[in-house]
């Protein structure tokens, strides 16, 4: 099964880690959490780390923008339903 669209429950650091790691390998993901407020906080942390990344050399600026233009928070249940794959990262 390929994936072309993976949804991602869950925005703590396990969810968007999943979320990182399919974004880096080019596949687009929604990211969803109970609030706006908690996918956007994490996607501020995300991105702090990503610019410490490029820092250090262990990333480029061109892969950062690709990580977050394949992030997409959604905040209702029915944007999920065009993803081919949900993963749920819930504690």
């Amino acid at each position: 099964m390929e994936i072309k669209r993976l949804g991602v429950v869950g925005a703590g650091i396990m969810g968007t880690g999943i979320a990182q790691t399919a974004a880096a390998e080019g596949i687009p993901v929604l990211l969803k959490d109970v609030s706006k407020a908690v996918v956007t906080s994490s996607l501020a942390k995300l991105s702090a780390q990503l610019e410490r990344d490029v820092k250090k050399e262990r990333l480029t600026a061109a892969q950062v923008k690709t990580i977050q233009a394949n992030i997409t928070p959604v905040e209702n249940w029915e944007d999920l339903k065009s993803a081919d794959f949900v993963v749920e990262a819930v504690a």
